[in-house]
């Protein structure tokens, strides 16, 4: 499935991914350990919060770059595998398109967010999803990894690497919007309708959008 010229680039990309992964488990182990507890408890970020703020959230944007590394790789997977769109562009031109796409939606949905809880009186639930969501964002970094280079560096069916992928951010999206409305039922003055405004206009509308212009307007690439 990979052109001759780009198993370098791969491997360069995939290794700067351990490098992260390995400073944030030398440096910041509980808090890696923390961030996947988070990511299926609810209590353990509220003990996080009051603790290691700073240096917490050095680590933090460092798994945060690792999500986005690791799923502008899985959308080169899945376009590479199924021939989608970009087929011309080499692996590097495509990984920073993708990536520069994934930052521009969670830069888009931070905005709205920090709008939305601005002018809101729903501020509080706001920002705990965001706290929800980022975490599940960078649990999912961490547990995709492994496929990654698995389609990387091994002879492994690229089909099944990537449908073990997807499998799983569909299981921690799941997770992220299940722990949303468990959230949602704990406030008080929160409507059904408001619930589902909310979900879908910034959780499932900009990514299908976003998903259908990108393969509309570069497939001819």
């Amino acid at each position: 499935m990979l052109q001759s010229s780009e198993p370098i680039w791969i491997s360069v990309y995939l290794l700067t991914g351990v490098v992260i992964l390995t400073t944030v488990k030398k440096y910041s182990l509980q808090h890696l350990i923390r961030n996947i507890q988070f990511g299926f408890t609810f209590d353990t970020h509220r003990k996080f919060e009051r603790k290691d703020l700073g240096r917490g959230d050095l680590y933090s944007q460092l798994l945060n770059l690792f999500f986005i590394l690791n799923l502008s790789f899985l959308a080169y997977m899945v376009n590479t595998t199924f021939g989608i769109f970009l087929q011309s562009k080499d692996f590097l031109f495509q990984t920073f398109f993708f990536a520069g796409v994934i930052f521009l939606l969670i830069s888009w949905k931070t905005f709205l967010n920090g709008l939305l809880t601005w002018v809101s009186s729903k501020g509080k639930f706001i920002q705990e999803y965001r706290a929800v969501s980022g975490n599940l964002n960078r649990v999912t970094g961490v547990f995709l990894f492994p496929i990654l280079m698995l389609f990387g560096f091994s002879e492994a069916n690229p089909y099944l690497t990537v449908v073990l992928s997807l499998a799983l951010l569909c299981i921690m999206i799941l997770i992220k919007w299940i722990k949303g409305l468990l959230l949602c039922v704990g406030e008080e003055g929160l409507g059904i309708l408001q619930i589902l405004t909310y979900f879908c206009a910034l959780e499932i509308l900009p990514q299908l959008v976003l998903v259908k212009y990108t393969i509309e307007t570069f497939k001819a690439g």
